[in-house]
């Protein structure tokens, strides 16, 4: 019930309602966004830790790619981040804003390697593993705010 719509409860002086207050519950499409948010979040969390890791470890393949192999990488970062844009275009300060900024980051890095799949790659520098390094804790707090506990308006 809105406020506008509300009406008092009848006054019955031996017994106290609850009913006579109005209650402010968050709205249902608030509490879709929110489980939209933890859902997307379980799955990307545990990706960025895995592509973290992994990235790292076998930084020494990514010197030899071919233009083609770019192109096609280019190609699913730029689905993934226009699906997380389309689906997920939240800018409210919390850690969901973490979801929009990867699709928006996801959707440019796309667009940049299927427009230039001949330029230099990532080189095993500190800088690439510092960028790592900061994907592989966005995966973890994710990871966290997808399977920690809810601390949503609901309880």
């Amino acid at each position: 019930h809105s406020l506008k719509t509300w009406k008092p409860a009848r006054y019955c002086p031996r017994r106290f309602s609850w009913r006579t207050f109005p209650v402010q519950r968050p709205h249902r499409n608030e509490i879709h966004a929110l489980d939209r948010s933890r859902t997307i979040a379980s799955i990307a969390g545990p990706t960025l830790i895995a592509l973290g890791i992994t990235e790292a470890i076998n930084m020494h393949i990514f010197e030899a790619q071919t233009a083609p192999v770019v192109y096609l990488n280019g190609l699913v970062l730029f689905i993934a981040g226009l699906s997380l844009v389309r689906f997920h275009n939240v800018w409210v300060w919390g850690w969901p804003v973490l979801l929009t900024l990867m699709g928006w980051i996801l959707l440019a890095a796309g667009m940049f390697r299927m427009s230039m799949p001949d330029a230099q790659q990532a080189e095993a520098s500190l800088t690439t593993y510092v960028l790592l390094g900061i994907i592989t804790v966005v995966g973890v707090i994710l990871s966290f705010a997808g399977y920690g506990p809810r601390r949503d308006k609901r309880g």
